[in-house]
């Protein structure tokens, strides 16, 4: 990580999410991935990001990849508020030759109109779920509205499945958007330090957050799950970004020794991670999730999945056959699925891996960029 300043002279692509690295969640890695290799690929990239904790410096560069942060007035739930935001991305966008907008983002629509001369390639990673209320349909609307702007004014939309843009609220807008699955992490195969038992190891990555089922997880698996058999959650929960789920799990949690709050496990701890995993489990329950590429990570390690019946993230099961589905928000259909699982015979030969998503991201923009 070396320090920089942010520069004026023009960008091959800027690309602009709310959040960026080292926050992680699918849309942040997404970014991420897609960055470093445009600039592996030989191209200048700037990521015009929002400085979502104040430890982080306002300019930095990681991997060749040059990271602008924007001042954050207040967070609220899980979205950075910040006023400057639209208008330095928007300003930078104007000395780039294409920017590269990762969705939902309520400024999307407001930096389209404000950069109308400039090439986009816009990532809609997934519809915003707002909270179950009056003012939630509303902020659905609008960012819905936004969103849908952005995407009429883009050169180029990429979804990270047809399965998930055909479902989607803004199908109508999508229907001529370009698929490409998420690039991912491959878990080379690693030791299984993190198994305490003979049991069957259940797990699970990601946050600790409302719309990843977990409370859910624990409740098939306390159905299911044999004396010496375990559950492994790791990741991270905030009051902030969780808000109660994270002390809900806790609460659940410590009513059963053999389900593991492992909290955040280092990258280099992952690949035994999955190792000592028996199945991996990705009860997701809402639209917030569009593919889960954790799963393609435990896939590559060797675990067999179990992810739930929603667009976009049931065509990984559905595509490589290594694994299996359930019902979201289903105790009952999760356990089945749990029980059924441990007999379960992976295929003989698959491929998943993350290069073909990176080459044709890298395609896509250097076709509009020339």
């Amino acid at each position: 990580m070396n320090s920089t300043k942010g520069k004026q002279e023009l960008i091959d692509v800027i690309v602009s999410a709310n959040y960026y690295y080292p926050h992680v969640s699918g849309l942040s890695e997404t970014a991420r991935m897609v960055a470093e290799r445009l600039a592996n690929s030989g191209l200048k990239v700037l990521v015009v990001c929002c400085r979502h904790r104040k430890d982080l410096l306002h300019h930095e560069v990681i991997n060749g990849v040059h990271i602008e942060r924007v001042h954050v007035l207040k967070m609220i739930r899980n979205g950075p508020l910040s006023i400057f935001f639209p208008f330095v991305v928007a300003k930078r966008a104007r000395n780039a030759k294409l920017l590269n907008m990762h969705l939902p983002m309520l400024e999307s629509g407001f930096i389209s109109f404000l950069t109308p001369r400039t090439k986009k390639a816009t990532t809609y990673q997934c519809d915003y779920v707002g909270p179950v209320s009056t003012l939630g349909k509303l902020i659905e609307k609008i960012l819905d509205a936004s969103n849908k702007y952005a995407i009429t004014h883009s050169s180029a939309t990429i979804v990270s499945s047809h399965d998930y843009a055909q479902q989607s609220r803004l199908a109508s807008a999508l229907t001529s958007a370009v698929a490409i699955a998420p690039p991912f992490a491959v878990r080379l195969r690693g030791k299984p330090t993190f198994r305490d038992s003979e049991g069957f190891h259940y797990g699970f990555v990601g946050r600790i957050v409302v719309e990843k089922g977990i409370t859910f997880l624990i409740e098939a698996f306390q159905q299911c799950g044999e004396p010496e058999d375990r559950l492994l959650i790791a990741g991270e929960g905030s009051r902030e970004i969780g808000e109660s789920t994270f002390e809900q799990v806790q609460s659940m949690s410590q009513l059963d020794p053999r389900i593991k709050l492992l909290g955040f496990v280092p990258e280099d701890h992952m690949s035994d991670l999955y190792a000592s995993m028996d199945a991996f489990v990705f009860p997701s329950v809402n639209r917030l999730e569009a593919f889960g590429m954790v799963q393609l990570e435990a896939i590559t390690a060797g675990v067999p999945v179990i992810a739930s019946n929603l667009p976009g993230v049931r065509t990984i099961v559905q595509q490589t056959g290594f694994g299996l589905i359930a019902e979201p928000g289903d105790v009952q259909d999760l356990s089945r699925a749990m029980n059924k699982i441990r007999g379960f015979v992976p295929p003989t030969s698959f491929s998943v891996t993350p290069e073909e998503s990176l080459t044709t991201y890298v395609e896509l923009f250097q076709s509009i960029l020339s």
